[in-house]
């Protein structure tokens, strides 16, 4: 079982009685959950929401740094703003 969606394929594999994430990245390479979930669908949605959460990350770091290097924040504001984040996703 899989979905396929924005250039990432999320796969259900199966483990010890339990399933986990692997997603496989465009250049070959893959990341698998250290989490284990009961069902194949269970998986596959984390796995999805960790990479929507792992792009507005991403995102919102490189946002946030340009307002950085353009100086209308300073560098507390930048670190406080992403700490938020991190605690928000939590």
């Amino acid at each position: 079982m899989y979905f396929n969606g924005k250039g990432f394929t999320v796969y259900a594999i199966s483990h010890e009685k339990n399933w986990k994430w692997q997603i496989v990245l465009p250049y070959g390479s893959y990341l698998t959950s250290s989490d284990r979930y009961k069902t194949a669908e269970q998986a596959i949605t984390a796995g999805r929401n960790w990479v929507a959460c792992e792009a507005a990350f991403n995102a919102l770091g490189e946002c946030l740094g340009e307002l950085c290097h353009s100086q209308q924040i300073d560098q507390q504001e930048y670190r406080n703003l992403m700490d938020s984040f991190v605690s928000l996703t939590r």
